[in-house]
């Protein structure tokens, strides 16, 4: 079976990435089943496991291109004569930042229903006639504003490490005191929730330089896979829930 999971920028693919193989067993895939060009050299990463199921991360370059993604997946669907090459299932992880659930899905597919929920959408093939997609939208947060780094960082809060949740706390207080910092700060307006993004990507960054000091910023995907992923409740819980129907 094939699954892509759109993401919206690399940060978010290679998270996403690290915890299945980290805790799904998957490993990288040198010669996937299929792949679909990206003409603008978005990050790919392509994994399986070992029933040989394949799952491609593709980081679309920003919330207002996903659209654009999943209309060439579903595209690529409609001409395929290859029932094993048809991508089956599409899992697209979107930041909720302010939006709410009509308006996410405004930037996904007008067909979609249901946000955080697996969605059957019918299209045509032109050799096997009418087939099923099942996407899942995966707002993150659930159900508050925000990006995928504060997801990440309130999962921290919450892992069973003191020193995670007293470092993490300590980079609160710290960044709200540094938020009118210009490097915080995407515009003008210090409320203003592009701003607060900056502001937990600081975060983030901070506690990987902390937990492992020598990094580079070459080596930043290293220093990711070496968060303890499997004591992360809120991650896992949320994973799982699309995983096991994959």
């Amino acid at each position: 079976m094939i699954t892509y999971i759109l993401c919206e920028g690399r940060t978010d693919s290679h998270l996403v990435g690290f915890y299945l193989e980290s805790v799904k067993n998957y490993s990288y895939n040198s010669k996937p089943k299929l792949t679909i060009e990206n003409e603008e050299n978005k990050n790919i990463i392509n994994l399986k496991n070992e029933k040989e199921d394949q799952i491609t991360i593709l980081s679309t370059g920003g919330k207002t291109k996903i659209k654009n993604n999943l209309k060439e997946i579903i595209e690529r669907n409609h001409f395929e004569r290859d029932e094993e090459k048809i991508i089956r299932n599409v899992i697209v992880i979107i930041d909720r930042d302010s939006d709410n659930d009509s308006e996410l899905i405004n930037y996904i597919d007008s067909r979609i229903k249901n946000i955080n929920k697996w969605n059957k959408i019918k299209i045509e093939n032109q050799l096997f006639g009418e087939i099923n997609i099942n996407i899942f939208p995966l707002s993150i947060p659930l159900e508050e504003p925000g990006a995928l780094e504060k997801f990440v960082i309130n999962s921290l809060k919450k892992s069973n490490s003191e020193n995670d949740k007293m470092v993490i706390n300590k980079l609160d207080e710290l960044i709200d005191k540094l938020k009118n910092v210009d490097y915080l700060q995407k515009n003008n307006n210090s409320n203003d929730t592009s701003n607060e993004r900056y502001r937990e990507k600081a975060k983030l960054g901070c506690y990987l330089s902390i937990y492992s000091p020598d990094w580079s910023l070459d080596e930043i995907t290293k220093k990711i896979k070496q968060i303890e992923w499997t004591k992360l409740k809120n991650i896992n819980s949320i994973y799982e829930e699309i995983i096991q129907e994959l």
